[in-house]
């Protein structure tokens, strides 16, 4: 009996030891990692030497709005996407307004009365879809957009407290809707991403940029009219994603919030002939500058000398270049190739690359001297360098007669906090020859 006792005490014994080896080792585990001893799990960064934390944001996915709506929580940010489209009643129409027209009133977004959507329909010449019917007033949003927009839509309509309606608007070649301020003829100015009940400005919302009045063209907008039995005081509205956009955000380069591209920046053209010459210049997209100098009247007619220098024959001004900014056609992203570069060495990265593709001195330092300021404020700098085909789709040019060699160099780039994986860019050498033309400029993505 005293020898049972004595192997169960020994036991005991051996499992309290055991448990104070355990406890001891967590404690001394938990100090090590507060003093930094134990580092978090990092992978090599090939691009430039070092290491990074490995980033694998977490990701929950929620289907709102009866299903018609996807909303992603992604790296402590919210998306929400399109799903489906709204399966009640309403309906939309696409306007198309002469430009002569007055438009004042045209775009709204608020609850109308019977009568008053019957007279705004007959104002604007679109249709009376309805008849009267009591208890029923009607929500209608009506915004003036980019004519690039195809299959828009509504998601869903959500009534939510103290008489607030919020639209769920989609646009399926485009991550968002894009809203255009027509009390200013030429400038697009940004606001909320939500709109009261009177509406006087839209802001560009998404990866599609807003375009300019042009005065050659009609005003191309839509409508949407929604029947209603609720009681409405604001009209707010949600403008979604497409699944690919928000797949996009994922790619190398996007850690934080989805942002839009809004403008090509500073492109400016240098044309060099090999005799004293007249050279026309033409942007066949013209509906997407936003601002040019000298000013943009169905293109610029100079007479180009053999050091560059040209004069402008609508206003015998003397220049060096030609100067335009614009919103891309269809817009550049992320791609799986680029450089990562550090803030303090851009400088040097960009007269390395630049003599590579094909700018000379000047040209580098006048690029290098607009970009530095912006890129330097970075702690590292995702870059990549558009494609021919790349800018060709997004701002076609048009030069006759045409050069023996044409440079067109558009960097894209987005600043980040810590150095990511990507393959590096192979650039092909440009070299000059004859009668050259040559154009610079840059968009954050």
């Amino acid at each position: 009996m005293n020898e049972k006792k004595s192997i169960s005490l020994t036991a005991l014994i051996i499992i309290v030891v055991l448990f104070l080896i355990v406890i001891t080792e967590s404690v001394l585990l938990a100090v090590n990692y507060t003093k930094g001893n134990i580092q978090p799990e990092v992978k090599q960064n090939t691009t430039g030497g070092g290491t990074i934390v490995d980033p694998e944001p977490e990701e929950e996915m929620e289907f709102i709005c009866g299903g018609n709506v996807i909303k992603y929580t992604y790296d402590d940010e919210e998306y929400y996407v399109f799903s489906d489209e709204y399966d009640e009643e309403f309906y939309t129409e696409e306007l198309t307004i002469p430009v002569r027209k007055n438009i004042d009133g045209l775009e709204c977004s608020k609850l109308m009365t019977y009568d008053e959507y019957a007279n705004y329909c007959n104002t604007w010449n679109i249709e009376k879809k309805y008849e009267k019917e009591d208890g029923v007033n009607y929500i209608v949003f009506t915004y003036v957009a980019n004519d690039s927009l195809q299959d828009y839509g509504l998601a869903y309509v959500e009534y939510g407290r103290r008489g607030t309606a919020t639209l769920y608007l989609y646009d399926k070649y485009g991550s968002n809707l894009v809203f255009y301020d027509s009390t200013e003829a030429d400038e697009i100015t940004e606001s909320t991403t939500t709109v009261g009940d009177e509406v006087e400005t839209f802001a560009p919302v998404g990866d599609v940029a807003p375009i300019a009045y042009n005065p050659n063209r009609y005003y191309e907008g839509y409508t949407i009219i929604i029947p209603t039995n609720q009681t409405v005081k604001n009209v707010d509205y949600v403008a979604l994603m497409t699944q690919d956009d928000y797949d996009s955000i994922k790619e190398p380069g996007f850690y934080g919030p989805y942002e839009p591209i809004y403008e090509i920046k500073k492109p400016i053209i240098y044309i060099y002939p090999e005799e004293e010459m007249n050279v026309s210049v033409k942007l066949p997209l013209d509906e997407n500058i936003t601002v040019s100098y000298p000013k943009y009247n169905d293109g610029w007619n100079v007479v180009a000398k053999e050091d560059g220098t040209l004069i402008d024959l609508d206003t015998n001004k003397e220049l060096y270049s030609l100067y335009y900014e614009a919103n891309p056609a269809v817009g550049y992203k992320v791609e799986n190739d680029g450089f990562v570069v550090e803030g303090k060495d851009v400088a040097n990265f960009l007269d390395e690359k630049l003599e590579v593709l094909g700018l000379n001195a000047k040209e580098r330092e006048e690029f290098i001297v607009y970009w530095l300021p912006i890129l330097e404020a970075n702690k590292y700098n995702y870059i990549r360098f558009a494609t021919e085909e790349e800018i060709n789709e997004n701002a076609p040019l048009e030069i006759t007669p045409a050069p023996e060699t044409l440079i067109r160099v558009v960097m894209t780039f987005k600043g980040l906090d810590n150095k990511i994986d990507v393959k590096e860019q192979e650039l092909t050498r440009v070299e000059r020859s004859g009668y050259t033309v040559v154009e610079w400029g840059g968009i954050e993505l």
